[in-house]
């Protein structure tokens, strides 16, 4: 079997102002990086994409068809980890080799760090 977990970018490095957010997507991340790591028989994939064009954002970035696209390659390809778009790797990466001190920086340098002050979904 596959086990596909579909999080967020959101699991992999925290946003200010998205704590409750960050905190169910990194959970999510934790337990299927365990499961990963059991070693069985079945494969894992997980899925991290940035914003998608969905009810929630009112600026979406990503189209859900060209998701949906790039997760049935990295199922076929046995890709542990998909990020979509690929920059949230640099992201993962400040967050390894930095202290937070810099990442706060890096998020006020641009912009995310109060990008969602001012959020509101479309329902």
């Amino acid at each position: 079997g596959h086990i596909v977990t579909i999080v967020s970018g959101a699991g992999l490095t925290g946003a200010s102002g998205l704590v409750d957010y960050c905190s169910s997507k990194f959970a999510a991340v934790g337990l299927h990086e365990a499961l990963t790591l059991k070693k069985t028989d079945i494969k894992t994939t997980v899925v991290c994409p940035s914003f998608i064009d969905t009810d929630i954002v009112l600026l979406p970035m990503l189209k859900p068809d060209d998701v949906c696209d790039q997760i049935i390659e990295a199922i076929r390809k046995d890709q542990h980890m998909l990020l979509i778009p690929k920059v949230l790797g640099f992201r993962l990466l400040l967050k390894i080799i930095s202290s937070t001190a810099v990442q706060i920086e890096a998020q006020g340098v641009t912009g995310l760090y109060h990008s969602m002050d001012t959020f509101v979904g479309r329902h």
